[in-house]
Order: structure tokens, then C-alpha cells, then sequence
């Protein structure tokens, strides 16, 4: 009988490895009580052996484990010298492990067969060889070697080798690029001129090594750079593809800030004697705000809320952390002050109540009584104040009583010392 093997080397020498129990059906027509043994220059050889010379016969030792007969028979070993070459598709790893194992299907490569010849697929040279330890689910074949794995193929054909080779299984690596969101991203809705960028974040690379497709909710936007400028919300997706057809996809979330949007500015001043201002914003307002009063470039603080305000005329300057600009508002804290010193020198020589403007409650009055009663000034919001003075004759230096009709509504009474 023969035996025809296919050479083991990728450097086809005719020196192989067989398998010499594959002769064993033909020598003994599969009868059961017949051992087969097989000897070389008459030295017993091994079943797996290997031949010496290309072709090469050796001897088979027949005998009946019954009667304990022999008989002898030939056995040429032949040796294919055909190394086919078969490739197989490159698959992209699997984003959910990226660990470069990944699912082939052996029935794609690009190996053609006659009709006649079939094929089967081994881990292992010596396994092709033996034809042991048959690669089984090739439609679901999963590589033993992360990202670059080599198997073993054998066509047969009428039970002899017509060629053993190897198939390089690829699993490609995807984009290396930041899935989660490494910042927050905000636009002014405020300002439509105003963009910011968002890129794919790679992580290994050049940026001209990867095509890149833009999307917003899904819908495609037809850019294509690694980089866009956005002025919109919304969510937005960069699909990054590598030079072997991998992707992946990174999510960024752009939010939304504004310019704050003021409701009310509530002052609780001369009637409460707090002096304190609070900072209503309206809903709609989104950014990230800090406050501060009278100077837009002084210190500002995160609360909403100024205590022991002095009276008078001050500014609220309202700023978004995130660039989208800096609202404003002018308020007054109505004071009245504990007294004043008409002495011609300057300073305190009238006595007026202040945080009144043409601008701010020009229609308050204010009534101020000796402390008997007696009214001595009427005091409109536009006067320069009470000069301590009745019908031109200078008013003894002591306490007085003022009632404030604001324009508002409130009414607020008090007293303040004249001081000579």
C-alpha cells in the first residue's frame, strides 16, 4: 500500500512525518484480530515516524493475535511537495473586549478546491501532519493568539495529502481614541457667533492616519475632519476609521450656557435696616455664575446674596464662568445717615437721604420734625437735602425725627442728630 504525506517544511525537502497506522485499514481489511507492526533495515519503527528518503519503502509485520501467524507487506511512503498558499479576510477587534481575539468563519478564504479534495484545519503542524485534533466549528473559530495567529490547513483528496500551508489569522486593532467625555463642553446660546471646538481625541497617531464622519443626533453632518467648530447643543458623534476599516465611535455632549437672565433683585434696605441685596435669576438662565458689586473686574463670589451693603447707588455685575459674557444691573440701598454737621466745612453739611435719584423713586418725600413735632422741612428726592436751617435761622443742634414716604409705598420712620 501507499502512503502519501505532504512535506512538513515551508523549504520542501521530501522529509515529512506520517502517520503509519493510516495503512493499517489496507493491511488488514479492518479485521479485528490482526496487529500491525512496521520495521525499517529490518529495526522496528514508531507509527509516527519520519521518513529518511523520498520515496521510501518500509515493512509491515502482519499478525493474527489468534493463531499468532505473520506475514509481511510493503509500505512506500511518498511525499507531496506542494505548500498551497490560502489567505483569509483580517477582522477588526471587538470593541466590547479590544483584547485582539476575535470570531473567524474558516470557510471564507480564498482556498479553491475540486470537487474531489477537501479540507480540514489544525492549531498545529505535527496535528496536519497526524491528522489529529481537527479544528471542528470552522465557522466560528476563534484565534488562539491575540491579534496575530497561525494555523495549519490539509487538502486531502482520495485519503492522501495533496498540501499542507498556513493561515495567518489577522485581528486588526481599533482607533485608539477617549470614549468617555474628558471635559464639559458649553456654548453661549447667547452668542450665536461665538463656536468652540470639539475633536475625536486620539490617543495614538496622527490625525491624518484616520478618516473621520461627523454626526449630530444621528443625522450626518458631512464633515470629515478630526476636528469641528459648533455653536449648537446637542449631542455629537465622531466615527473614527483606521487604515484597515476599523471604527469607533466617541459621543461628546455639548450643553447649553447663556449670559444670566435677571428676574429680580431683591433689596432690603432703610426698612429692615439689613442692607442686604439677593440676585433673582430666571430660569432659562444656564451658565455657571459668580457676582460682585460696582467693579466689573473686582472680586466676585458665588453667592447671589450681599450683606451690609452700604446706601446709595451700586452695580450688580452678574458673570458666566463659561465665556458667555457678563450681565448688569444698577440698584440703590436708601439709606438715611445718623447725622450731619452743617458747619460750612464740606463735608456732612446737609442732611439727605440717600439711594434717591431721578432714577430710583424720584417721587419718595421726606418729613422731618424737631422733637416736639413741629414739622421743620419738607424734603423732595430731587433737593440737595436740609441744610439745618428754618425759615433761614439755624435749628439747635439736636435730634430729629424723619417719616419717608417711598415710592414704593413703604413708610419709614427714623432719627438723626444735628451736630454744631
Amino acid at each position: 500500500t501507499t502512503l502519501t504525506q505532504c512535506d512538513s517544511g515551508f523549504n520542501p525537502d521530501g522529509i515529512t512525518l506520517f502517520n503509519l497506522n493510516e495503512a493499517i485499514p489496507a493491511l488488514t481489511n479492518n479485521a479485528a484480530n490482526l496487529s500491525v507492526s512496521y520495521f525499517y533495515n529490518g529495526n522496528q519503527i514508531t507509527s509516527n515516524y519520519i521518513n529518511v528518503t523520498t520515496p521510501q519503502v518500509i515493512n509491515a509485520l502482519i499478525t493474527n493475535i489468534t493463531t499468532g501467524c505473520s506475514s509481511t507487506s510493503m509500505i512506500t511512503l511518498e511525499v507531496n511537495l506542494v505548500n498551497p498558499t490560502v489567505t483569509i479576510p483580517s477582522l477588526c477587534d471587538e470593541e466590547a473586549s479590544e483584547d485582539g481575539f476575535a470570531s473567524f468563519d474558516l470557510n471564507n478564504t480564498d482556498l479553491v478546491l475540486t470537487p474531489t479534495q477537501n479540507v480540514r484545519f489544525y492549531e498545529t503542524l505535527d496535528d496536519a501532519l497526524l491528522e489529529q485534533n481537527q479544528i471542528i466549528n470552522i465557522s466560528n473559530y476563534t484565534n488562539n493568539t491575540a491579534y496575530n495567529a497561525v494555523i495549519y490547513f490539509r487538502i486531502e483528496e482520495a485519503n492522501s495529502c495533496n498540501g499542507i500551508g498556513t493561515l495567518n489569522l489577522v485581528v486588526n486593532r481599533l482607533p485608539h481614541i477617549l470614549k468617555t467625555q474628558d471635559q464639559e463642553y458649553l456654548v453661549c446660546d447667547n452668542l450665536p457667533l461665538k463656536y468652540i471646538s470639539i475633536n475625536a481625541q486620539l490617543l495614538e497617531g496622527a490625525p491624518n492616519d484616520y478618516t473621520y464622519e461627523w454626526f449630530k443626533e444621528n443625522v450626518a453632518l458631512n464633515l470629515n475632519t478630526y476636528s469641528i467648530q459648533v455653536n449648537k447643543p446637542g449631542i455629537y458623534t465622531v466615527v473614527v476609521t483606521n487604515i484597515h476599516g476599523c471604527s469607533k465611535a466617541r459621543e461628546i455632549v455639548v450643553s447649553n450656557s447663556n449670559q444670566a437672565i435677571i428676574e429680580d433683585i431683591v433689596v432690603e434696605d432703610l426698612a429692615s435696616q439689613k442692607n442686604t441685596i439677593t440676585v433673582i435669576l430666571q430660569p432659562s438662565s444656564l451658565g455657571d455664575y459668580v457676582y460682585t458689586l460696582d467693579f466689573e473686574d473686582g472680586f466676585y463670589q458665588t453667592s447671589p446674596i450681599f450683606e451690609n451693603v452700604s446706601p446709595g447707588f451700586h452695580t450688580v455685575y452678574i458673570k458666566d464662568l463659561n465665556g458667555c459674557g457678563t450681565a448688569q444691573k444698577q440698584i440703590a440701598i436708601v439709606g438715611a445717615p445718623k447725622y450731619f454737621t452743617p458747619n460750612g466745612d464740606g463735608f456732612n453739611d446737609k442732611w439727605k437721604i440717600e439711594g434717591i435719584s431721578q432714577y430710583f423713586s424720584p417721587s419718595t418725600v421726606t418729613l422731618i420734625y424737631d422733637r416736639y413735632g413741629r414739622l421743620v422741612r419738607k424734603v423732595f428726592a430731587l433737593d440737595d437735602g436740609w441744610d439745618g436751617t428754618l425759615n433761614g435761622n439755624d435749628l439747635p443742634a439736636d435730634d430729629y425725627w424723619y417719616v419717608i414716604s417711598l415710592q414704593d409705598g413703604r413708610t419709614v420712620r427714623g432719627h438723626f442728630s444735628l451736630k454744631r
